[in-house]
């Protein structure tokens, strides 16, 4: 999914997110990958690898397998790094 525009609610994904510079999410995500050009903010969950662009901006809380961060990226919020991946995917039980 490719996101140019804005993006309100809850994005449960089995392919990749993209947020293209201008582009702005405030949403629960769950996604395997996450491609950040735009803005995100909420409770972000990335099984594989999350990468924030240089024009990128998250703010919450983010899990994730990787993070990226390019320089001039702004990260907000609480990072935590997790085991997931294809055979160990997030709990999905957690609000």
């Amino acid at each position: 999914m490719v996101i140019r525009g804005q993006v309100e609610g809850s994005l449960l994904l089995r392919d990749q997110l993209t947020v293209e510079p201008g582009g702005w999410v405030k949403a629960s995500v769950s996604a395997p990958q996450m491609i950040l050009g735009g803005a995100a903010e909420g409770e972000i969950r990335i099984r594989e690898t999350l990468t924030l662009q240089s024009s990128g901006m998250l703010e919450g809380s983010t899990e994730s397998g990787a993070l990226l961060v390019a320089e001039g990226a702004i990260l907000k919020g609480i990072i935590r790094r997790s085991g997931f991946g294809a055979d160990n995917p997030p709990d999905q039980s957690t609000p």
